[in-house]
């Protein structure tokens, strides 16, 4: 082997050889075959390569995490915001309706007549629908 560099999975079963070996001696299903150095020189270097990437691709997926919780946090304060301003917009529709039912009434009693006879109030048909389509307007 002349570039010296072992897939993940290599070093991985290189590591697992040589931490049962007993003799001092190659292993005979060790994947690392270097004629310049040993066993033990190739599987230290591409041992730490691999911890280096290993530790970087780790620090990427942090930062992303970080940036993905930053967001969601921001997407929370959102809807929280939108939240209120619904809650907001329903008591001011509420608020709306009351106001005009609250005018309705009163135009009602307007267009009322009374019988003093009987002492109440009376109200024509026709006033009601009139008095509608002019709220509708």
């Amino acid at each position: 082997m002349t570039d010296n560099k072992l897939t993940d999975e290599q070093v991985i079963k290189a590591l697992e050889c040589c931490s049962n070996t007993v003799s001092g001696g190659m292993c005979p299903i060790c994947p690392i075959d270097d004629e310049d150095k040993t066993c033990v020189t190739v599987l230290t270097e591409n041992a730490l390569d691999l911890l280096k990437r290993k530790d970087a691709e780790i620090d990427i997926l942090i930062r992303k995490n970080n940036t993905l919780k930053d967001e969601i946090a921001e997407l929370k304060a959102e809807i929280e915001r939108l939240r209120i301003q619904q809650s907001n917009l329903i008591a001011d529709y509420k608020q709306i309706a009351i106001n005009a039912m609250k005018k309705f009434a009163e135009r009602l009693k307007e267009d009322c007549l009374y019988d003093y006879e009987v002492k109440d109030y009376f109200l024509f048909h026709s006033k009601i629908d009139e008095l509608l389509k002019e709220m509708e307007e």
